[in-house]
């Protein structure tokens, strides 16, 4: 071979081991997706672990779980190229067990993919040898981040316009506006991104101006909406997905202010909106309530009902049948020590249409309970696993005052008549069980019980005589949300969540302390 040859050959294989170090040039963060196995186990065989050691030992930064979630910039998620791994799970000296790795940046597209294989001892063994393996292409890159190779987003324009918060919040304080119009957040619990929107009619329309999104994709001032009015009600939406690909379906927005864009068959789910500005304020006078008298602690009561804390310094939701035409309130918690203690309680809000109402602890002797360790969920799915904690039949001669557990599964998202603002639920409920806490399996709230069906009502509308057991139903919590937010003051929901994973006895354990009987005078 002459010379010449030799170093045409040299010159291709420098600049094939130098373009090898551009394939991550452009990024400087990594996310390792978990390896979770289906007994719960996570990277048991440090397979993550040996790949995050590796980009580290090149100068990457790695990114947790909740960092990728929640980036500081878009600058943050256009420099992240994320990593997925597989493997196989052959026995041990049968067939060489494979780890297959994957790269990719923030749109999906596929960056580098390495694999390796080991025929070992021990299926750990097998795992850290393949590994180890796959790496060794990526070892040999040289590695220099540069920002001009990070890539960017290719995604399509829309509309935007000029409409600041300030700006939307004066306009809809001077004009007559349509009921459609105003500022939603996404509704607590969901799984999407996201988004601070207002909405203002243009024309005939009406488009949702995003206002603040933790998607990096979206800018303020953007349209990621266009609502079409349409029969019954319902809108004709023109809506814009994460990616700012268009969809075209349809949404509803409801008398308390809460939008639903009918998102099922494009992503899975809904997504769904709670409306914060402007709010209909529910004042005590508009209930018919009165202050409670000092004595009422020594009255007798004329009812009873369930109830729970949304936040530690008092306030508690329950229903809103349970306190309506009431002259007065108590509610007995159980305190740390396990002894019901009974504290003076007001309504502060009501919402007769959903049967929700939010009362609040009025008395000096009430200390601030530690924080909730529950959150509000807007969804559940049927088949989902649920139970309530309550106070049914609340009566020394009947079911006595101590609280009461029963379980079951959401058997429906809709209510009497397709209801939407109701499940159906399999767990047993009682009298008195009304305003009590609808909890999934994490312990987190999903509804409020409020009624059973009875066979009186049944029979009305059948032609032969039914016999009904166990059919019963739940508020959905969304209907709680937009209470919350309907409120003029609120020392905010809790995002604690220390009860998933726990059994349903550990839960019971610590919720007991967060449900209150209430006592109607």
């Amino acid at each position: 071979m002459n010379r010449f040859k030799i170093i045409l050959i040299l010159i291709a294989f420098l600049f094939a081991y130098n373009s090898l170090g551009q394939t991550f040039d452009g990024f400087r963060y990594l996310h390792v997706k978990p390896l979770v196995y289906q007994d719960g186990r996570v990277d048991t065989w440090g397979v993550c672990a040996q790949v995050e050691k590796a980009f580290e030992e090149k100068g990457f930064t790695i990114l947790t779980q909740d960092e990728i979630q929640s980036p500081s910039s878009k600058e943050v998620v256009f420099q992240t190229i994320t990593c997925s791994i597989t493997h196989t799970n052959h026995p041990v000296n049968t067939v060489a067990n494979t780890v297959n790795i994957r790269f990719s940046d923030f749109e999906g597209h596929v960056v580098y993919v390495c694999d390796g294989g080991s025929w070992a001892s021990s299926f750990q063994r097998d795992m850290t040898r393949a590994t180890d393996e796959a790496l060794q292409g990526f070892r040999k890159m040289k590695y220099h981040f540069n920002p001009a190779l990070t890539p960017r987003p290719s995604y399509s324009n829309v509309e935007t316009l000029n409409w600041s918060e300030d700006k939307l919040r004066a306009y809809y304080d001077s004009n007559n506006i349509d009921a459609i119009e105003g500022i939603y957040k996404t509704a607590p619990g969901d799984n999407s991104d996201f988004y601070r929107l207002g909405i203002i009619k243009i024309g005939y329309k009406y488009k949702a101006v995003v206002l603040e999104s933790d998607n990096a994709i979206w800018e303020p001032g953007e349209v990621k909406a266009v609502f079409e009015p349409a029969n019954l009600g319902l809108y004709s939406v023109s809506w814009y997905l994460g990616n700012k690909k268009k969809t075209e379906v349809f949404g509803e927005v409801d008398s308390y202010g809460i939008l639903t864009v009918n998102l099922t068959k494009t992503v899975g789910v809904d997504a769904k909106f709670l409306k914060v500005y402007p709010i209909q304020k529910v004042s005590s006078k508009k209930t018919g309530f009165v202050p409670t008298p000092s004595d009422i602690k020594s009255k007798k009561p004329v009812g009873s009902g369930s109830g729970f804390f949304i936040s530690k310094n008092g306030f508690i939701a329950t229903n809103a049948h349970v306190v309506t035409g009431s002259k007065g309130l108590t509610v007995d918690v159980l305190d740390n020590n396990g002894v019901s203690q009974r504290y003076i309680a007001d309504v502060v809000y009501i919402d007769q249409a959903n049967d929700v109402a939010i009362i609040k602890v009025n008395d000096e002797e009430f200390c601030p309970l530690k924080d909730l360790p529950y959150t509000i969920e807007a969804n559940a799915n049927i088949g989902a696993d649920v139970f309530t904690i309550g106070f049914p039949l609340a009566r020394k001669e009947l079911m006595g005052n101590n609280f009461k557990v029963t379980n079951g599964i959401i058997s429906a998202k809709t209510g009497v008549g397709d209801d939407v603002r109701h499940y159906q639920i399999t767990v047993p409920i009682q009298s008195g069980n009304s305003g009590g806490p609808l909890f999934n399996k994490d312990g987190n709230v999903v509804g409020l019980t409020t009624s059973s069906l009875s066979e009186e009502y049944v029979n009305e509308k059948s032609i032969k005589p039914t016999r009904i057991e166990n059919v019963n139903y739940a508020v959905k919590s969304l209907y709680l949300l937009a209470a919350i937010n309907a409120l003029p003051s609120f020392d905010g929901l809790t995002s604690n969540n220390g009860l998933e994973g726990k059994t349903l006895e550990e839960q019971i354990d610590v919720l007991k302390n967060y449900i209150c009987l209430i006592l109607v005078y």
